[in-house]
């Protein structure tokens, strides 16, 4: 993007409601930078642009032009300020105390005798005095259960506790589905709850659903298709049915799903650090499952994107199941490191500096300068000068019937140490 519109109520500026503050060092991806003394073809003195690796490796921006311009501070510091995106720290997450309410996340230790899943209410808070915060918790009937440590609870809701103090359904109104027990209830279902056909000959229009059929409501009552009819559902083909109301009963749960346990090559992220003693694992650190061994901590898991020595053990409570798109974008972050390492190991090899290029180089033209095309083949003959172009060096290469200088951005062909023609 070229110029950026930024407000500036004191010594930092906001960018799209972010701030940065200005810093003295050179910039980099991320940063964003103001044009300081002069400027240039497609910039102007007082503008902002947001800086990001070029196409060379080093800090560019986009100017007015949409052309790629570098920043030379290591030779014109004066033509550019740098401003860095101030950090904000996240909100810590409030503690929980008497009157919240909290699922059990386990794990089912020396102090935890309550259901995992089940929702409980905080009757008793430590504050955190002793060695590890504990709670005291009472369960939807009443009962209370062992103490309950910090990381075996996550915050829940009243309504989630409620829900578990239904009554006790007769054995005619109890279902069991896929494991898990349900009660028929009577009355309209709403989108996405299971219900149960019981009146499939006259009053549900498609020949694939027949009583005894366990589906879900898929479309709101109020917006059916068809003229009088209560919900749709889908039939035992995978097709839209209609169904009246008197056609179904609705099945609602007895007890909460019970969390899927992750398996061997499913990736998880960390959400709980407190048994570790050191720094070695991060909140938000993403592992592949390699191992699953039932025990206090059953999972081995392979860090994936960070540098590690190697993996670690976790307890059920310390890792959740993470997204495709987080994993992707954590292999994303990897490979852009490993690339940037790379170039820097090909150029460390001959003793230089990335994109370090010296007189006598030969070297391809990326860019066109001149009425040259890209892919020309020139020699440095200045180091990187004062008058910079940007911080293109100054490259001869053959114009027809004669030489002329570019400044554009090259790829370094033979280092001069190794030409043979010297």
């Amino acid at each position: 993007m070229a110029k950026l519109n930024v407000v500036i109520p004191a010594v930092d500026v906001l960018v799209d409601g972010i701030e940065y503050r200005k810093v003295d060092r050179k910039a980099q991806a991320g940063d964003v930078v103001k044009v300081g003394k002069s400027g240039g073809i497609g910039y102007k003195i007082g503008d902002f642009y947001a800086v990001y690796t070029g196409s060379d490796g080093r800090p560019a921006f986009i100017d007015n032009d949409s052309d790629e311009r570098r920043i030379p501070l290591d030779k014109h510091p004066e033509r550019f300020e740098v401003y860095e995106r101030v950090p904000v720290e996240a909100p810590k997450p409030m503690r929980l105390t008497v009157g919240d309410y909290a699922r059990v996340i386990g794990p089912n230790d020396n102090t935890n005798n309550y259901e995992i899943g089940s929702f409980v209410r905080i009757v008793y808070d430590n504050q955190g005095r002793g060695s590890r915060q504990l709670y005291e918790a009472e369960r939807a009937d009443g009962t209370k259960g062992n103490y309950l440590r910090d990381y075996q609870v996550v915050r829940a809701t009243e309504a989630e506790f409620l829900a578990q103090k239904q009554p006790v359904a007769s054995a005619d109104d109890v279902i069991v589905h896929e494991g898990r027990r349900y009660r028929k209830v009577a009355r309209k279902a709403n989108v996405g709850e299971v219900v149960l056909i019981t009146e499939a000959s006259t009053k549900v229009f498609a020949r694939d659903v027949t009583n005894g059929l366990v589906t879900k409501c898929v479309v709101d009552p109020g917006h059916a298709d068809y003229t009088g009819a209560d919900i749709t559902v889908t039939d035992s083909v995978g097709d839209a049915a209609t169904a009246e109301e008197g056609t179904y009963v609705v099945l609602e749960p007895l007890e909460p799903a019970k969390p899927v346990r992750l398996k061997v090559g499913e990736y998880a992220k960390v959400v709980n650090i407190s048994g570790f003693n050191d720094d070695s694992v991060k909140v938000g650190d993403i592992y592949l499952i390699t191992e699953d061994d039932n025990g206090t901590a059953p999972f081995y898991g392979e860090p994936v994107g960070i540098s590690k020595a190697g993996g670690q053990w976790f307890k059920v409570a310390d890792i959740a199941r993470t997204t495709d798109a987080e994993v992707a974008e954590v292999r994303a972050e990897l490979e852009r490191k490993e690339a940037e390492e790379a170039v820097t190991a090909k150029w460390s090899a001959i003793g230089r500096k990335v994109n370090e290029y010296k007189r006598g180089d030969i070297v391809k033209s990326l860019g066109t300068c001149n009425g040259h095309k890209a892919d020309v083949i020139g020699e440095v003959v200045y180091d990187v000068r004062d008058d910079d172009r940007d911080g293109f060096p100054s490259v001869r290469a053959p114009y027809g019937d004669r030489i002329i200088n570019l400044y554009t951005r090259v790829k370094l062909v033979t280092p001069v140490e190794q030409r043979f023609d010297r």
